[in-house]
């Protein structure tokens, strides 16, 4: 909002949901909420809750669910605050250094 309302020259470049893997499977932070229930119901240990938890939302980049975050990124490509395509690459592999460039 500041960088549209000053009007200067600006770019966003957001962090975007890291590749996050769990026993082998894409994971994300809705499945640690299925997870809670699952625990609650007994059917899932207290080790492999907190397993899940630490493999779902480790540090850099935003959780995996597809909420305000991961919205206002797609809001600011299509601002034009944003390059195009810029919030779909994975803060933690190198391409995202690229990412920023105008296409």
């Amino acid at each position: 909002m500041a960088l549209a309302r000053l009007n200067i020259p600006g770019l966003v470049l957001y962090g975007v949901p890291s590749r996050r893997t769990w026993h082998g499977q894409a994971v994300t932070i809705q499945d640690v909420f299925e997870a809670v229930g699952a625990h609650g119901a007994g059917r899932m240990t207290d080790a492999d809750l907190a397993s899940l938890e630490g493999a779902a939302c480790p540090g850099a980049g935003a959780c995996g669910g597809q909420f305000t975050a991961n919205t206002m990124a797609l809001v600011c490509e299509f601002l034009g605050i944003a390059s195009v395509g810029s919030g779909n690459v994975p803060r933690t592999i190198p391409k995202k250094r690229t990412s920023a460039v105008p296409r």
